[in-house]
C-alpha cells in the first residue's frame, strides 16, 4: 500500500461491496455517498468501461463500470449502486453489483498486495483483509484510472456542463 494511502484507509472503515462474485472495499474516508443506480446517459466513442454520466443534483457525474474495468462478470441480478468517491481533483462514480456493510478492521487483518515477482497485483489493488472466513480485496479508487482515463472523464463531465 502507497504510505499515504496506508496511514488514512488503516484509520478508517471501509464500505464493503460486491462485483461479480467477489467482495472488495475501499476507505470510507473517500467515499461521498452511495446511491442507487440512476439514469446514465451514454457518452459515444468513450471506453467500454465509462457508462456515462449520470445526473446528481443537476451536476453531471462521471461514472466507471468497475466491473468492466476490471474484467469483472457481472451479477445475474445485481442490486446496482454507485459509490460517489472524492478523488484529488474529481469526483466519480463507481458502479457496483451490491453494497454490503460498513467495517472496522484492525491493522491485524490487513495483508498488503505483493508488488513484485510473478505474482505483482495491479496499483489499484492495496491489498485484502480477512473478513469471516473471506478475502476482501482493498480498490485505491484514485488508481482505478490513469492519468489520460481521468482527463476523459473530466472532459465529459465538462461538455456536458
Amino acid at each position: 500500500m502507497s504510505s499515504q494511502f496506508l496511514e488514512r484507509a488503516l484509520k478508517s472503515r471501509f464500505l464493503q461491496f460486491t462485483l461479480g462474485s467477489d467482495d472488495y472495499c475501499i476507505p470510507l474516508t473517500l467515499v461521498r455517498e452511495v446511491v442507487p443506480m440512476p439514469r446514465i446517459t451514454p457518452i459515444p466513442l468513450m471506453p467500454p468501461y465509462f457508462a456515462g454520466l449520470g445526473n446528481m443534483r443537476g451536476r453531471a457525474l462521471p461514472i466507471v463500470d468497475l466491473r468492466i474495468k476490471l474484467g469483472i462478470t457481472a451479477r445475474e441480478q445485481p442490486e446496482q449502486a454507485v459509490i460517489i468517491c472524492n478523488m484529488d481533483n474529481m469526483v466519480l462514480g463507481l458502479l457496483v453489483d451490491c453494497i454490503h456493510s460498513v467495517f472496522a478492521p484492525s491493522p491485524e487483518q490487513f495483508i498488503e498486495a505483493p508488488r513484485t515477482g510473478k505474482v505483482a497485483t495491479p496499483e489499484f489493488i492495496e491489498g485484502l483483509f480477512s473478513l469471516r472466513e473471506k478475502m476482501v480485496l482493498v480498490i485505491n479508487p484514485e488508481r482505478v484510472l490513469n492519468a489520460e482515463e481521468r482527463a476523459t472523464a473530466t472532459a465529459a463531465q465538462a461538455t456536458a456542463a
